[in-house]
């Protein structure tokens, strides 16, 4: 319980850090992704509460705000061919909604601040994105976060499962050993039942300034792959979704560190 309210504590602590220096905040110079572009996905990721209850919602606008360029990851027409063979024409429907994400990135943050020390990585893929309404149509989200150590790993895999975010609140300690899978359609967010990602390999270099008011922070930019797929349900109702299997290689990406000021 201590843990998770420090955790909480330390999101809207860094929150308000950047929300003070967000107009320093821009798109690298020379690169291809826009400060529209940019503001369109960090409203999506508060809008479809994506990535509540772990450290990343408090650093969003952080990482979205240093990214130079984006990706996209798809899944291979076998894999997805298989899967609508096996499950029937139910998932037909969600495999050509899923098995693209036109614009994806890779995330890695590594914190140690105020005692609490932890790390996340993960990967956010979308569909849709408009800077005319500040929003995407779909968003995918798949990641883990621990709290045993300050540094986020290069290579990490690991199964999905129901948590305490799904249930009644507060969350159990246990819960900051558990990876989560999010998907957004615009109206509805479906959280992950059972599912696995690989986070198969990774590489940064590279050390830039991205400190704020109440902390210090620098970052990397490097590539990221592996693979995911979930079953995933919304909180309260029937309605499921399931992910297609995916892949993504040399993902573009950024690695925060951040610490105390």
């Amino acid at each position: 319980m201590l843990k998770t309210l420090r955790l909480t504590t330390l999101a809207a602590f860094l929150a308000l850090g950047i929300a003070a220096c967000s107009d320093d905040v821009t798109e690298p110079e020379g690169t291809g992704f826009s400060p529209a572009e940019q503001q369109a996905l960090i409203n999506a990721l508060t809008s479809s509460g994506a990535l509540a209850n772990s450290p990343a919602a408090g650093f969003a606008a952080l990482v979205v705000g240093t990214l130079g360029e984006v990706g996209t990851i798809s899944a291979s027409q076998t894999a997805a061919m298989d899967r609508i063979v096996e499950n029937g024409i139910q998932l037909a429907v969600s495999a050509a909604l899923s098995s693209t994400y036109e614009g994806a990135v890779g995330v890695q943050i590594g914190y140690d601040i105020d005692g609490t020390q932890g790390w996340f990585i993960g990967v956010v893929g979308w569909n849709g994105l408009s800077t005319e309404t500040n929003s995407v149509s779909q968003l995918v989200s798949i990641y883990h976060f621990d709290t045993d150590t300050g540094t986020p790993p290069a290579t990490h895999s690991t199964t999905i499962g129901l948590d305490g975010l799904q249930q009644a609140l507060p969350r159990s300690d246990a819960d900051h050993h558990l990876a989560t899978a999010t998907y957004w359609n615009g109206i509805d967010t479906y959280w992950g039942t059972n599912g696995s990602v690989n986070f198969s390999g990774s590489s940064f270099s590279g050390s830039n300034d991205c400190s704020q008011l109440t902390f210090s922070c620098t970052y990397s930019t490097g590539s990221m792959s592996g693979t995911f797929e979930f079953e995933s349900a919304i909180l309260q109702g029937e309605l499921t979704w399931t992910q297609v299997p995916v892949g993504f290689s040399n993902l573009p990406a950024v690695k925060l560190m951040i610490s105390d000021s």
